[in-house]
């Protein structure tokens, strides 16, 4: 059986950070989207 290459491991884990887990920058997408109200969004 071949190993899972490790840059690839590290994308997946710095993507699934930026997507709804704590990113090196601050808040998430997820919890960025959160804040935008239908309002905001019109």
């Amino acid at each position: 059986m071949k190993l899972p290459n490790p840059k690839i491991i590290h994308l997946v884990a710095q993507f699934s950070a930026l997507y709804d887990g704590q990113p090196w920058y601050g808040d998430s997408l997820c919890l960025t989207l959160e804040t935008i109200t239908p309002a905001k969004a019109y």
